[in-house]
């Protein structure tokens, strides 16, 4: 089974997000990307469903370093 690995859609690959914090918003913050978990790519059979699809079913499949949902 051969896996694909494609740029992550939410960060153009860069595994980071920036956003506005703050009362007057002024604060920059970076933060790791929630669709990839700061890898910058999403990991995917090359006829199945992505990784974040598997994560989105409910299957309780854990992913690797995350515990899994109660």
């Amino acid at each position: 089974m051969a896996m694909l690995r494609r740029t992550c859609p939410g960060c153009n690959g860069s595994g980071q997000v920036s956003c506005f914090k703050g009362e007057s918003r002024f604060l920059l913050s970076q933060e790791d990307c929630p669709e990839c978990g700061g890898m910058g790519f999403l990991i995917s059979d090359e006829d199945g469903p992505s990784q974040k699809d598997d994560e989105a079913d409910g299957s309780g499949t854990a992913t690797p370093g995350k515990p899994e949902k109660a």
